[in-house]
């Protein structure tokens, strides 16, 4: 026999539970997750929560294992996406963007991604690759036309 998973909810976490079940903009993966908490609190087995929702009864587990570990908010909203960090300063940026633009010290040639890689690790001390280096020049270029 199948044990039946137990999930309390305060009166304000179910409001805004049924609050979000209801709504119609909601996306899909937390829509998910609101419904197998619904169904839990309201007495349904992994089994069960899982055909309804449309997920094996391993995924409903590790939704009531997250519920119990970092609460509704976070099983709700699951983990934060984090992003990874510009390399280099905005100001720095405009720097290496206005010297894309300018001849070389010596007068010959403009300034290639390999030379502009040199003096930003040279300056900077920050190894960027090359496909950085011609976003961060992209960037500047179109917030350049845009202003």
């Amino acid at each position: 026999m199948q044990r039946k998973a137990s999930i309390e909810l305060s009166p304000k976490e179910r409001a805004k539970l049924d609050k979000l079940l209801e709504e119609k903009t909601l996306c899909a993966f937390k829509y998910r997750r609101a419904l197998v908490v619904s169904l839990i609190t309201q007495g349904y087995t992994d089994m069960e929560c899982g055909k309804v929702a449309s997920m094996s009864h391993s995924g409903v587990k590790k939704i009531r294992v997250r519920y119990r570990s970092v609460g509704f908010e976070g099983t709700i909203n699951g983990k934060p996406k984090g992003h990874r960090p510009r390399a280099l300063k905005p100001e720095t940026e405009a720097r290496l963007f206005s010297l894309s633009s300018e001849r070389k010290i010596n007068g010959k040639k403009l300034w290639t991604l390999k030379s502009l890689r040199a003096h930003v690790l040279e300056a900077e001390g920050i190894f960027l690759t090359l496909e950085s280096i011609r976003r961060i020049i992209k960037r500047q270029a179109e917030e350049q036309m845009a202003a």
